[in-house]
């Protein structure tokens, strides 16, 4: 693979932007993957070679091929398991920025937790649906949900 010739890309989500532009601050080619709904808005950022569009994210296996000719590298971001779900992230044949087994930890919220308190960071105390909750708590929902996922709980009631 020719460096000069490289693609950067990568599947629409909040991150995309951000990685499409230093990509593109780096002197590289971009390609953003996307469904139909959000092109236009997409199409707005000027760092944005291309853009494809395919009809849901569970179709990306069909643009596989074409990536690959095109000499692509996707740059993976927390969407990627919750789009493409994570057997088709393992099995994708596409250059991909990165080692796939991380794949397994983004997955995985225990895991993740797991990681982080093993390598000594402080983390907040986590509760059970059914614990009594004493004082106001910031409940975040699993998988991609754009920001807003998040919500505040005063107590046990909040949570149903």
């Amino acid at each position: 693979m020719e460096l000069k010739k490289v693609t950067i890309g990568t599947l629409g989500s909040h991150s995309a932007l951000q990685i499409l532009k230093g990509a593109k601050d780096e002197s590289f080619a971009t390609l953003l993957i996307t469904i139909p709904k959000h092109k236009s808005f997409y199409a707005t950022f000027p760092f944005i070679d291309e853009i494809i569009t395919i009809p849901a994210f569970s179709d990306f296996p069909a643009i596989e091929q074409e990536l690959i000719k095109k000499q692509v590298i996707l740059i993976p971001h927390g969407s990627y398991v919750a789009y493409l779900g994570f057997e088709k992230n393992k099995n994708m044949g596409v250059s991909y920025y990165g080692n796939k087994d991380v794949l397994d930890w983004e997955e995985n919220r225990a895991k993740q937790r797991e990681w982080l308190l093993s390598a000594g960071i402080a983390m907040p105390r986590q509760f059970e649906l059914n614990e009594e909750i004493i004082y106001p708590v910031i409940v975040k929902s699993h998988g991609a949900a754009g920001g807003r996922g998040y919500f505040l709980a005063k107590d046990k009631i909040d949570l149903e």
